[in-house]
């Protein structure tokens, strides 16, 4: 287990720029036909929203047939995607990037892989899931579990109580079986 450069199935996008002037930017934080050409799918169900102050961590979720979209586009976050595939090759391991306003970067997580982020600043990060939520299809991993070993960039970890109480990655419920391709 531990921090690896790459995770097949995850996989980090920037838009383009469409436009930038006096006014400002604007740009496509998701585009479908995109996302196609990478896993012959693009349809995504639900949106969410969520705040975080400094220090937050968020994570580790994971809910069954889930792929998600994330973005920052307000601030900036240490976003992390595990690999939760009992029997990957990858088990444990995660991908870190940065996602912020300023770099633009996205991030596709197919399912099967646990996502967190740690807030580095206020930031706000829009989701695109590929399925509504259904409770009896979610787990958490506790996002601090050394032997997962994430390098969380700041020394303040703020968590909710869900977060704090989910258990560590050898106690999970259930997770999903690697698929071979």
């Amino acid at each position: 287990m531990g921090e690896i450069s790459t995770l097949e199935g995850v996989e980090l996008f920037q838009p383009p720029m469409a436009c930038a002037d006096n006014r400002g930017e604007m740009w496509p934080f998701f585009d479908a036909l995109e996302v196609a050409q990478r896993d012959g799918s693009s349809h995504m169900y639900e949106g969410t929203v969520a705040v975080s102050h400094p220090g937050v961590v968020r994570g580790i979720h994971l809910a069954r047939g889930r792929a998600k979209y994330v973005s920052c586009v307000v601030g900036a976050i240490y976003d992390v995607a595990v690999d939760l595939r009992r029997g990957s090759p990858t088990f444990g391991c995660w991908q870190a990037h940065e996602l912020s306003a300023e770099n633009r970067h996205a991030v596709y997580i197919e399912q099967g892989f646990g996502h967190a982020y740690q807030s580095l600043e206020k930031s706000i990060v829009v989701y695109l899931y590929s399925t509504p939520y259904i409770e009896a299809d979610y787990v958490a991993i506790n996002p601090l579990d050394t032997a997962i070993g994430i390098n969380w960039p700041l020394p303040t970890k703020i968590l909710s109580h869900k977060d704090a109480a989910a258990p560590l990655l050898a106690k999970a419920k259930w997770l999903p079986e690697h698929e071979v391709a």
